[in-house]
């Protein structure tokens, strides 16, 4: 099994990691993660700050989580925490572990500082595995989808998760977080040699901007799936979709007629 970035996936050059001090609180981390995670999102994606975080975290519920949890630990309550459930959710946004916000324990930092070639602690990050790339088939149903990061499938495509460290995933794409990447079989040979079919490819669906070049998964408006390279259209409002296989031509759609999953920046591929 062979695990590699894809062609025009963002890249950045590599920098010396330097372990940093931790945070002393949970509060603290939580808003030192905020913080890193603003300064390395697309610039198409809003903002996060602690209400909207507090609002993934109780399912929309409550708006003050982590205000709560500051005002706690700002009184001098310093066991102050937030119950399990919120915690687990919050630590899965981030791709860290709820033991690293509740103790600092598996600082994502600080895994690269080591003499071994392989980092010594690697959280487990979950990004859900789909299997719905095919060139056939109706959009999904409203009686039997689910919904993930705003993209519809049908129920049965979602195969599970896929955990995979952060530091993995940080090599092949410092543009996705954990919680915006969706795994994506590739069925048929359009995109052979790039991506072959049985392939699992590495979709940041946080980053749907079709206006630059790269390769993107989408569905038509006839509902089917597809893996292709896009490029700007002649006309405006209109892209084409090129296959990387010569044996398929290029189309030319409008964009109106597209839903943009996300863009493909990795793949999991057999080798042979």
């Amino acid at each position: 099994m062979n695990i590699s970035p894809v062609a025009n996936a963002p890249t950045r050059k590599s920098v010396p990691v330097q372990a940093k001090a931790r945070p002393e609180t949970m509060g603290d981390r939580i808003l030192a993660l905020i913080a890193a995670y603003n300064r390395r999102r697309p610039a198409t994606e809003r903002e996060l700050r602690p209400q909207r975080l507090s609002l993934l975290a109780s399912e929309g519920k409550n708006p003050d989580v982590i205000r709560d949890l500051l005002k706690r630990e700002r009184a001098g309550d310093y066991n102050a925490g937030i119950d399990a459930e919120r915690l687990f959710r919050i630590a899965r946004f981030f791709g860290v572990t709820p033991a690293y916000l509740r103790t600092g324990v598996d600082d994502m930092d600080a895994l690269n500082v080591t003499a071994s070639p392989f980092p010594v602690q690697s959280a487990g990050v979950g990004q859900p595995v789909i299997s719905v790339i095919s060139p056939a088939g109706g959009p999904p149903s409203e009686e039997a989808a689910e919904t993930l990061n705003g993209i519809r499938y049908a129920a049965e495509a979602i195969k599970g998760e896929m955990f995979m460290p952060l530091f993995v995933l940080n090599s092949l794409s410092h543009h996705a977080r954990p919680g915006g990447v969706h795994w994506i079989e590739m069925r048929g040979d359009h995109m052979e040699p790039t991506i072959c079919s049985g392939d699992w490819v590495a979709v940041n669906v946080d980053d749907r901007n079709i206006e630059t070049d790269g390769i993107f998964a989408l569905r038509n408006s006839r509902g089917g799936a597809l893996i292709r390279r896009v490029e700007p259209g002649e006309k405006p409002g209109h892209v084409d979709l090129i296959s990387d296989n010569p044996r398929h031509r290029r189309r030319t759609e409008t964009t109106g007629e597209l839903e943009v999953i996300g863009r493909v920046f990795g793949r999991i591929t057999r080798m042979v």
